[in-house]
């Protein structure tokens, strides 16, 4: 490492970090996401729930799991209607506040969720798209920040997989969550692809993890520039 304190370090010593230390960009945001969100708003998510329901709403959680949605393609969108009408918004729980990083109370809040199934039963979900993706598929179309679309599918895998690791070290909040990876892009043809994707989950008997890779498909490293 040849750049001095208060220096810029080159290419050539960011290349020479990023293969000693193994260091992608997927694995600071799962990190990220875990410490300054997930493990600051899911301890609390029963009792929002329970808060929820004492507000009058008639409805009974198909699922007490935050439900966290990560297409490969990166693609979020700012609401799930816009990908599938069989979902709509019930409204939002009430919101979790903390002071972090000289922000006085600030605002954290989960939206719940109707989820239509093929005999047009409600389903109350409360989940969200893995904002961190959005950052990704960013990226992919910042010249400045040389990251191909191949550079995208790599890194969206290995976030999913090192978010999925953390939250199973975690005794607190590892049942409270559920990652919901799906490939985005195969069923674009699917009007109702996301809607049934989730329901897939909320099944007492589905597998936590049915989209699986095979050893070609493991992400790999980030290529430096």
């Amino acid at each position: 490492m040849s750049a001095r304190c208060g220096e810029a370090p080159s290419k050539a010593d960011i290349s020479d970090i990023s293969e000693r230390k193994h260091l992608n960009v997927a694995h600071g945001l799962a990190w990220s996401y875990y410490f300054g969100y997930l493990k600051l708003v899911l301890p609390e998510l029963d009792v929002k729930l329970a808060q929820y329901k004492r507000e009058g709403r008639t409805f009974t959680a198909s699922t007490r799991k935050l439900f966290i949605l990560l297409p490969l393609s990166c693609h979020v969108t700012d609401t799930f209607s816009e990908q599938d009408q069989h979902i709509s918004v019930d409204g939002n729980l009430s919101e979790i506040q903390r002071n972090r990083g000289g922000v006085s109370m600030r605002s954290f809040k989960h939206t719940v969720h109707r989820v239509l199934d093929a005999q047009n039963v409600e389903h109350y979900i409360v989940m969200e798209f893995a904002t961190p993706l959005r950052s990704l598929h960013d990226m992919s179309n910042q010249t400045l920040a040389a990251f191909s679309t191949d550079d995208r599918l790599e890194q969206a895998k290995l976030f999913y997989c090192t978010l999925k690791k953390i939250i199973q070290s975690d005794i607190d909040i590892r049942n409270k969550v559920q990652l919901v990876l799906y490939d985005d892009t195969a069923e674009a043809k699917n009007p109702h692809f996301l809607s049934e994707k989730i329901l897939k989950y909320v099944s007492p008997m589905a597998d936590e993890s049915p989209l699986q890779f095979s050893m070609e498909d493991q992400p790999q490293p980030l290529r430096s520039y």
